[in-house]
């Protein structure tokens, strides 16, 4: 069991699933109850580190922590080297690294993050019990937000948290170990091989989450893009053309290179008049951003913070984009359905492992319900088939129980929903939930768009409305896209 306040698990809950943060525990040892000799004098307390404390109250009640010492705390000094980036929303899915990231700490309690001051509020001595008797860790929070945990004090050792000044950026370091002199190099020595490159970090300023992009962009007309626009959906993206696979690499720093139907071009927001960007609240929050270079341009579309459609100049064809991944994805379609094809009747046990969870995304609105700004929403699908789409304070149930009557019909189809609607490309891997559930006169029904193709699987859509049973229109309604 974990020592941290639920405050603080809050900012781990996007990482638990795929960074490896020992849970925290401790305690002190059970005196001796047998008599002993008169003790030495007790030596003098170690200093602790200058004007640094410990906030207990960000542990749970009883939490081993402490003041570090300036022993202590000298120990975990150094510079930590690493990146700054997100994992994706399910378990496993990888780390993409959007920006480098570089942490010092001296051993004063000064700290540094890529050159900015990083104000401490409390650092505090983990200490753990284990196999071998005791461990400790370094747990650093920042003046606003953000928080690290450094495992150790050996080369080597990792750092991970979230960002100074954010609530979801997370960074992953190691500890550089001190330098050593370079040997004399043999004369027969063969030169070393080049190691791979980093990616390009993003420039300053740069837009590294989705509602500060959502924020920024203008709504009309387009205007020139600034170069870090695209740091916030940095990766490699993968998906279909009506011709096979797809893909589109961004780069923090506005790089963007892209291959369709045999097709390669890469293009950079670097002040060119053609480089632009957009945000139309109305059309349920869909942001377009052009990069165009000499003969080449990408350009890309989205909903909410979902990625959704690729298109190459010259190139007479759309690429629907479904996965984001770090590793390669043949994108072949699965001959195996996520669940099974019914017209009604759709039953709970029907429903894919994947699907059953919590489900995080963007309400965006559409036409007739249109929102000014996004705003956070959830899906939630239960075991027993209860399906929850909230949004601020805004909420429809209905239940997948095997319905097969008018106002109260569950099924699921091979269909398009959202923006992939339109697309060609994003045939035969998507699928639809459909669950409804009356409410005197009126039904409410959420629909829920998949995107699978056996490789990867995921909600990307759903919607929600409270319409009547018989005929008119919705009286409320919801739209939510989710990350790829």
């Amino acid at each position: 069991m974990s020592t941290h306040t639920t405050t603080r698990l809050a900012h781990l809950a996007g990482l638990m699933s795929a960074v490896f943060i020992a849970a925290c525990g401790g305690g002190t040892d059970t005196p001796a109850t047998s008599p002993a000799p008169a003790p030495a004098p007790a030596p003098a307390p170690s200093p602790s580190a200058g004007s640094l404390s410990c906030d207990t109250t960000l542990f749970v009640a009883g939490a081993a922590v402490s003041t570090p010492t300036a022993t202590q705390l000298s120990a975990y000094a150094g510079t930590y080297s690493g990146n700054e980036g997100a994992f994706g929303p399910n378990p496993g899915d990888p780390f993409v690294a959007s920006a480098a990231a570089a942490f010092v700490l001296d051993a004063a309690g000064s700290s540094t993050y890529n050159g900015t001051v990083a104000t401490l509020s409390s650092a505090c001595i983990e200490t753990t019990a284990s196999a071998g008797g005791s461990t400790e860790r370094l747990v650093l929070h920042f003046s606003g937000a953000g928080h690290f945990d450094i495992d150790s004090t050996a080369p080597g050792s990792a750092l991970t948290g979230i960002k100074p000044g954010s609530s979801d950026v997370v960074v992953r370091a190691t500890k550089a170990a001190a330098p050593a002199p370079a040997p004399a190099p043999a004369a027969s020595s063969p030169a070393p091989a080049a190691s791979a490159p980093s990616p390009a970090p993003a420039p300053a300023g740069a837009i590294t989450r989705y509602l500060d992009f959502a924020a920024a962009a203008p709504s009309t007309p387009r205007q020139v893009a600034p170069s870090g626009a695209l740091a916030w959906l940095a990766g490699s993206y993968h998906g279909r053309s009506t011709a096979g696979p797809c893909s589109v690499t961004i780069g923090a720093d506005g790089n963007v290179s892209a291959s369709m139907n045999g097709n390669n071009q890469s293009a950079a927001l670097d002040g060119d008049s053609g480089d632009t960007w957009i945000l139309l609240p109305s059309n349920s929050m869909s942001f377009g951003v052009n990069a165009v270079s000499a003969g080449q341009g990408v350009i890309l579309t989205g909903y909410g913070n979902r990625l959704a459609l690729v298109e190459m100049a010259g190139v007479l064809d759309k690429c629907a984009i479904a996965f984001k991944s770090a590793t390669s994805l043949t994108m072949a379609l699965s001959s195996t359905p996520p669940l099974p094809v019914k017209s009604n009747g759709l039953l709970a046990s029907d429903l894919p492992a994947f699907l059953v969870g919590s489900h995080s995304g963007y309400a965006v609105g559409n036409i007739f319900f249109p929102r000014t700004t996004p705003q956070a929403c959830s899906l939630q699908v239960a075991a027993d088939g209860t399906v929850v789409l909230s949004s601020g304070s805004s909420s429809y149930t209905a239940q997948i129980s095997g319905g097969t009557t008018s106002g109260d019909t569950d099924k699921s189809a091979v269909d398009r929903l959202s923006a992939y609607a339109a697309l060609t490309g994003a045939r035969d891997w998507t699928w639809r939930v459909d669950a409804q559930s009356p409410s005197g006169a009126n039904t409410v029904e959420v629909l829920i768009e998949l995107a699978h193709n056996g490789e990867r699987s995921q909600v990307s859509y759903a919607s929600a409305q409270v319409k009547p049973t018989v005929g008119g229109l919705a009286s409320q309604a919801e739209v939510c896209y989710f990350p790829n």
